[in-house]
């Protein structure tokens, strides 16, 4: 398909594809879809390429697998737990700040930034991919 299609012809093309995708979803036989390209004047080869064209643009578009989403929502686990952890680790330095006199709070302000940072960033992801 090297020459320029007009306006029309484009928006042709279009609705073909748009409906060869259609008939493909809703689970027609390719081989029907191939013999009614053919007899409405298309070349068995033009005919396969947008029949395989059409698949092609599908599959990109198709929900992922729950083993894909269970690996991702493990990968934020780790993150989400660190987070955790340097929250929980936060708020007990704070509390003993406040018991023990003399106590710098650098350390739990740093701890509670970094730990809500992993936490908070990982979560909505987990949330996203988990089963």
């Amino acid at each position: 398909m090297n020459e320029k299609l007009t306006t029309a012809e484009q928006k042709e093309l279009e609705k073909l594809y748009a409906s060869v995708a259609h008939r493909i979803l809703q689970g027609e036989n390719k081989d029907t879809i191939f013999a009614d390209l053919v007899r409405q004047g298309w070349s068995e080869e033009s005919a396969k390429e947008l029949i395989d064209n059409v698949e092609g643009t599908i599959e990109e578009y198709e929900e992922p697998s729950e083993e894909w989403k269970r690996k991702k929502a493990r990968l934020y686990l780790w993150p989400m737990s660190i987070g955790a952890i340097f929250l929980i680790a936060s708020i007990s330095l704070f509390i003993y700040g406040i018991i023990s006199p003399e106590f710098e709070y650098i350390l739990p302000i740093g701890l509670f930034v970094v730990g809500a940072l992993n936490f908070f960033s990982a979560f909505p992801m987990w949330l996203k991919y988990r089963k």
